[in-house]
């Protein structure tokens, strides 16, 4: 198991593959955050691609220019993601995330993270 954080997240790679990013209460995340957030990702993958499962249940903002480059940057870091959100708002922000910024990987929401961990591992066996 790997652990790294960010100002806005905390980032541990578990050893079943799957990177648990779990984002923090409050977090305003612009541009010059996703950007680090990458570049510590990167470096705690050491050049892999993960499984990540975004806990997106905290109250948190992301500006446009942060959404639209982490749906370019995830391809170089990602094989699928999950997000795990807690309520039908937030299922239908990242479900609109999804449509407008077309990630490169395969991405889906949920609200439950055992559902999210089974989804995200069946991309394991491919």
């Amino acid at each position: 198991m790997k652990e790294a954080y960010t100002t806005t997240a905390s980032m541990i790679l578990g050893d079943d593959g799957i990177l648990r990013i779990k984002l923090k209460k409050g977090a305003r995340i612009k541009l010059s955050d996703l950007e680090n957030h990458f570049r510590v990702t990167e470096r705690l993958l050491d050049g892999k691609k993960a499984l990540v499962l975004v806990d997106a249940r905290a109250d948190y903002f992301i500006s446009p220019a942060a959404r639209a480059f982490s749906s370019k940057a995830s391809g170089k870091t990602r094989i699928a993601t999950a997000f795990v959100t807690r309520s039908k708002a937030g299922m239908h922000f990242i479900n609109l995330y999804i449509r407008l910024n077309k990630p490169s990987t395969p991405t889906r929401f949920f609200t439950d993270i055992m559902e999210a961990e089974s989804w995200l591992l069946s991309f394991r066996e491919k």
